[in-house]
């Protein structure tokens, strides 16, 4: 079995295309494994660190979801 690794901008593609939108994306890991000797850092947008993760909401009926919460990182 293989594993497919897409880029963010092919994912941000294929939500979009699913009706996801207003998305939010942060980062973290931006040294090697065997560097890394404390938390990482969580940062917002992509490009710099190795894991990324992606939040975006989907329109339900019409209307928009929204979050129950925040990210447990500040967003500014």
């Amino acid at each position: 079995m293989m594993t497919t690794f897409y880029s963010v901008g092919e994912l941000l593609s294929l939500l979009e295309k699913s009706g996801f939108k207003d998305f939010s994306l942060m980062q973290t890991i931006f040294q090697g494994p065997g560097e890394i000797d404390d938390i990482e850092p969580v940062k917002k947008g992509y490009g710099e660190g190795s894991f990324v993760v992606i939040k975006g909401l989907k329109p339900l009926d019409g209307k928009k979801l929204r979050c129950a919460g925040k990210w447990g990182v500040d967003e500014t």
